[in-house]
């Protein structure tokens, strides 16, 4: 399923010069586009297994580091709360994310708005410090229609958490992108590692931060996986350790009543529609 948007420019002077910025107006107002926005409220869920294993991201800048996405959600006033998030350039102008970062089910509305920043480093919600590949904001938008079928339940609808975020400037041209990648291969208990950005509370600075783990069970839309997970991760890309360039899954739920964190599965059917997506995207399909 697609959503699509009409973006304007919009000018905004702080009393000392003009900034314009490509904006969707036709879902947040001009005068509003440029106002901070209120902090998201903190899950209480831990996704935590056994010790927290994660580390900083080094080398953010260079590829295939440099691929990975800071997001910013902000729903509709009166819907869900702000969210942050994680990606992965997917393609020149795609950024591969999760679908709850994107639409919310219990208000059956899509985020009004989506800032998408690669390799963003310091600063705090809503303005990272470092942007060193530039800012882009969603153009467009894909998710399935399990995901939006409001007669499925929400565990059902988990299988299919995955989204598409087109992007209003062409950033995979300066950081690089990773593919989407399915494989007959036995991966129970293969070593993964997957790479975004926690912020429980949205009061931490913006840091990415790179997990591993294994994976513990294989379903046939999902992983079950040890990666260490908080809210701000879900989107995150899960590749092989041995391969970091090519996306097996996207980090996307806490199992708190297994001991374990969720993955979407890259399966062939799923690789086919996100490779059509990205074709679609760039004006090839």
């Amino acid at each position: 399923m697609k959503e699509e948007s009409k973006f304007t420019k919009v000018a905004h002077f702080d009393g000392e010069s003009v900034t314009i910025k490509k904006y969707d107006t036709s879902i947040l107002s001009p005068e509003n586009a440029f106002k901070p926005h209120p902090p998201i409220k903190p899950l209480t869920n831990n996704g935590i297994i056994g010790t927290d294993d994660r580390e900083i991201l080094k080398n953010f800048f260079t590829y295939p580091n440099s691929t990975i996405c800071w997001l910013f959600s902000i729903f509709p006033d009166g819907t869900e709360d702000q969210q942050v998030g994680s990606g992965v350039m997917m393609g020149k102008n795609t950024v591969l994310t999760c679908a709850h970062n994107l639409y919310s089910r219990k208000f059956k509305t899509f985020a009004r708005d989506v800032k998408i920043v690669p390799a963003a480093y310091s600063g705090y919600l809503p303005n990272p410090n470092f942007t060193p590949f530039g800012v882009a904001f969603k153009e467009d938008v894909w998710i399935s229609d399990e995901y939006r079928d409001s007669t499925i339940s929400n565990l059902a609808a988990s299988n299919y958490d995955w989204g598409v975020i087109k992007l209003t400037e062409a950033l995979g041209d300066s950081t690089g992108f990773c593919d989407p990648y399915t494989t007959n291969e036995n991966l129970l208990n293969r070593n993964v590692i997957s790479k975004g950005y926690p912020n429980p509370d949205g009061t931490r600075p913006i840091v990415a931060y790179e997990a591993t783990g294994k994976i513990t069970k294989v379903n046939p839309l999902s992983y079950e996986t040890t990666i260490d997970m908080e809210q701000g991760q879900s989107g995150s890309p899960i590749f092989l350790e041995s391969n970091q360039t090519n996306i097996i899954g996207i980090l996307t739920a806490i199992l708190n009543d297994k001991n374990a964190n969720k993955g979407i599965r890259i399966t062939p059917d799923l690789y086919s529609t996100l490779v059509k997506i990205r074709f679609e995207a760039e004006g090839k399909a």
